[in-house]
Order: C-alpha cells, then sequence, then structure tokens
C-alpha cells in the first residue's frame, strides 16, 4: 500500500481522533494498539504531513528546520514548512534529523517563542519504509508500534 493509500487511512484515523478526543481504551491512558498511538499524537499534534528535511541551520539558541510538504494532513498546505527547535535538543553529535529525511511528520504548533517539536520526541517522526519492485512508499508502523502497551 503506498503513502497515498495508507494516508487517507491516517486521515480516518484523524477524524477518528477528534471525534474521540484521543481518548485511548486503557484508563492509565496507555495506547494498546498502533491505532491508538497514532490517534493520540494527532490528537496532540498542530501539524501533520508527510514530507522531507530540505535544509537544517543553526541560528543561535535555535535550530532553523525546513520540510518540503508532500501530502499535508492537518493544520499546513503543501509546499515549504519551517519549524524552529530549541538548540538543546541537537547538543553534542545528536542529530536529530538530517537533509533528505523521509517521514510523517507529528509536530507540535509552534508555542508563544516560536518553537515546535515533534510529538512524543522524535516517535513523532514515523519513518517511511519503500516496498515493491517500483519502490512505493509506505510508513513504518512498526516505529509507531514501539509505542504500544503489551501484556506480560
Amino acid at each position: 500500500m503506498g503513502v497515498r493509500k495508507w494516508i487517507c487511512g491516517v486521515v480516518w484515523v484523524l477524524v477518528a481522533a477528534g471525534g474521540a478526543g484521543g481518548q485511548q481504551s486503557d484508563a492509565a491512558g496507555v495506547a494498546t494498539s498502533p491505532a491508538e498511538v497514532l490517534r493520540s499524537m494527532a490528537a496532540r499534534a498542530g501539524v501533520v504531513f508527510v514530507g522531507s528535511i530540505t535544509r537544517i541551520v543553526p541560528e543561535g539558541g535555535t535550530v532553523e528546520i525546513d520540510f518540503r510538504v508532500q501530502q499535508p494532513l492537518l493544520g499546513v498546505n503543501a509546499g515549504t514548512y519551517t519549524v524552529h527547535e530549541w538548540a538543546g535538543r541537537w547538543t553534542g553529535s545528536q542529530q536529530r534529523y538530517r537533509v533528505g529525511q523521509r517521514a510523517m511528520f507529528f509536530l507540535h504548533a509552534p508555542n508563544a517563542s516560536g518553537l515546535s517539536s515533534p510529538v512524543d520526541g522524535m516517535t513523532g517522526v514515523v519513518p517511511l519504509i519503500e516496498t515493491g519492485q517500483r519502490a512505493n512508499e509506505m510508513v513504518d508502523l512498526r516505529w509507531v508500534g514501539t509505542r504500544v502497551q503489551r501484556p506480560v
């Protein structure tokens, strides 16, 4: 299933998140399925899209990241989208993103200072994987599955 077909499913998840208030089935707020993880992230995101990173520029106390939005889903239009992250998240050799990286991004809306970040840390940056001979891409739900509570 390619990105566009999968996106239809994600849009349904986003709509369901709005209708369900982003609630999860467990009273403690623990997700028990990848769909619940996506619902929870979508309910807390201000911006959701599939795209790629085109530029990363450190600017004093912030890092400016430019994205090419391939498929907008929530709070953004197709084209270029720019966020500013606190530079403290980029300390040492920690490279949060790389130019050319393609993913589905669940981002917080910018705060009063204009800063943003992915929902649930880097879990909000869901990688795309290539499948099949025609190299269709799909969202890697294994990444989301790491956030699912499983019985012992």
